[in-house]
């Protein structure tokens, strides 16, 4: 699963790395522990290119007051088909959080790209203001799997434009993008346990640890 995620870059960053056309955020700032229902930079499609603007995580529905995740695998059959002609984003970040156990007690791990570069979670989003949305997972990798038995979804660079393109609709290729990404372009380190309250956001959080 992705229950926190980490937005350590500024918005010329992610501009630039996603070659964004247009920006619409509010008030933003660089963070290193977002939990859900958090306002975030997402990029969605308009006429005029890629846009920048804000969004909340977590969509709502009557028999769920919030979802952040949504399995890759059940796409095809699921509720959310209908949000996939021209209501999918891409969720631009920097790293997650997950909880191993050891010992009967429960640490945090984070993960990232090698180097630390920017990359993005295909997410599904609901129309609103703001809009909110939802990360995919799937199976997770070699260097996933020591900590958790899901992993979010990560877009390679090339598959970024098929993920936002409204005219892409077919189920079965959409759910061949929401793959683990290879293991050999990331890494994972322990960090401190002051991740594991939200109200903690600051670089620190990011560093490493040894244990």
């Amino acid at each position: 699963m992705c229950g926190r995620f980490t937005q350590s870059k500024d918005p010329n960053q992610i501009a630039k790395r996603f070659k964004i056309d247009s920006v619409a955020l509010d008030d933003f700032k660089p963070s290193y522990n977002i939990p859900p229902s958090a306002k975030v930079p997402i990029i969605v499609l308009i006429e005029k290119g890629r846009r920048l603007e804000s969004g909340r995580w977590g969509l709502k529905r009557e028999w769920a007051p919030q979802i952040i995740n949504l399995q890759a695998e059940k796409l095809a059959k699921g509720v959310f088909k209908k949000n996939l002609a021209s209501q999918r984003c891409i969720v631009p970040a920097d790293g997650w959080y997950e909880w191993g156990t050891e010992g009967g007690k429960k640490y945090p791990v984070r993960f990232q790209l090698n180097g630390g570069e920017l990359f993005g979670f295909p997410a599904l989003f609901d129309q609103g203001d703001p809009k909110t949305f939802a990360i995919f997972t799937t199976a997770p990798n070699e260097i996933a799997a020591a900590v958790h038995q899901r992993m979010p979804a990560i877009l390679l660079p090339d598959q970024e434009d098929k993920w936002l393109n409204p005219a892409l609709t077919d189920i079965r290729a959409l759910v061949a993008l929401l793959t683990p990404y290879p293991a050999a372009r990331m890494q994972s380190y322990p960090v401190s346990l002051a991740v594991n309250s939200p109200r903690n956001n600051s670089p620190e959080l990011i560093n490493p640890i040894s244990r």
